[in-house]
């Protein structure tokens, strides 16, 4: 045979020996294969059956949480529920407090228009009485212009033995010797009024005492020229109406000045024929005067 014939069977015999292999190799692949893709699906069940479980319970957790939202919600909604009907609440009291303000305020004002006519009514009245009154108030002011006015009298509406008793103890002294000096002769009378204390002999005024803060005012029904240059220091004041009958006016404010206010007084008694009292005690005025302030 030929050589070239024999390799060429030889090769197709490989090649149907390479072609028989392959074909039990791919069958055994086959097989295998078609096991291997039952144990997947098997494995892929049970993955899809382990995967459901989960899903359910996130199902389930997802509608649990779910209905935890409703409840919150709801809870949310009832709580907001009860906000409202406070709020309304609320607004209806603040509705309710401002009518009641405004009724009182309302009140208020009809009370003060009530309180301005009364007044109005009373400044009328009161006008009409004021006007009634000008006339007596304009002649009580021309009777208090036409009064006399006493010199060395304060404008104070206190009596003569008030303001004696406000002084110092050393003036009401001064006084108490003057007045008993003018009662240790007879005849002579001695009133106290209102401005002044004074002295008559047979109802004819001689002296006059009043008081200018802490100084003794002394009038004596003397004439002042007869005194000049002396230690009396006299004042002529008989230009004034209310002094024409006792135009000298010596001041005591020291012993010095009642030791001379004395002589003054002696020497007035002899004009006026006045006798000295045989028997004559002292007096204490002052409690006389206090006497007079607890009756006043």
């Amino acid at each position: 045979m030929d050589p070239v014939l024999i390799i060429l069977l030889s090769v197709d015999a490989l090649l149907l020996l390479c072609c028989i292999v392959t074909l039990i190799y791919r069958a055994k692949s086959a097989k295998k294969t078609d096991f291997l893709t039952a144990e997947e699906k098997n494995e892929q069940t049970e993955n899809a059956n382990a995967a459901v479980e989960p899903v359910s319970e996130e199902k389930n957790e997802s509608k649990e949480d779910v209905s935890e939202d409703k409840i919150a919600e709801n809870s949310v909604t009832e709580d907001s529920a009860v906000q409202k009907t406070q709020s309304e609440e609320e607004s209806a009291e603040e509705n309710l407090t401002t009518e009641k303000a405004v009724e009182e305020t309302k009140a208020e004002t009809a009370l003060q228009a009530e309180q301005k006519q009364e007044n109005s009514v009373l400044n009328a009245s009161d006008n009409e009485v004021a006007a009634a009154a000008v006339p007596a108030i304009a002649a009580e002011e021309k009777a208090v212009k036409k009064a006399p006015k006493i010199e060395g009298a304060k404008k104070s509406a206190d009596p003569f033995y008030i303001k004696m008793l406000c002084v110092d103890e050393e003036t009401q002294g001064y006084y108490n010797e003057i007045r008993n000096e003018f009662k240790s002769y007879k005849g002579v009378n001695a009133r106290i009024s209102k401005g002044y204390d004074s002295f008559r002999k047979n109802k004819q005024l001689i002296a006059r005492i009043l008081l200018s803060g802490k100084t003794i005012r002394l009038y004596l029904r003397l004439n002042a020229g007869n005194y000049e240059n002396s230690k009396f220091h006299q004042q002529y004041v008989g230009d004034k109406k209310t002094y024409a009958e006792i135009p000298m006016l010596v001041k005591i404010k020291s012993k010095r000045g009642l030791a001379n206010a004395k002589l003054l007084v002696q020497d007035l008694m002899k004009q006026e024929n006045a006798v000295k009292k045989t028997r004559f005690t002292k007096v204490d005025y002052i409690e006389t005067l206090k006497a007079l302030k607890e009756n006043d």
